[in-house]
């Protein structure tokens, strides 16, 4: 999911690009991908690029890819997810 917003992105909602998650013992699926390109992001929403659960012998899906590229003013305070058990988080705001 790509998003490029012209001047300013206020985010109070939530944003969602989740994996599936398993049935009959299989794996989750992975988690989506989220690009934000704006000049101002503010607001307190979510965004979640979270995989999937994984189902008896089957592991959960890998977290997606969440970026933004704000090349201004960062004024975000919301949460930021793209994980799944066992987790592994790597968040970078530009």
């Amino acid at each position: 999911m790509q998003l490029n917003i012209g001047n300013s992105f206020h985010l109070d909602g939530v944003i969602e690009n989740r994996g599936t998650d398993a049935t009959n013992s299989g794996g989750g699926g992975s988690g989506g991908s989220v690009l934000i390109q704006t000049v101002m992001f503010s607001g307190h929403g979510k965004i979640h690029a979270d995989g999937g659960r994984g189902h008896g012998s089957g592991g959960a899906g890998a977290g997606g890819r969440v970026a933004v590229h704000v090349s201004w003013l960062r004024e975000y305070a919301g949460e930021i997810t793209f994980v799944r058990f066992p987790c592994f988080r790597r968040l970078i705001l530009e």
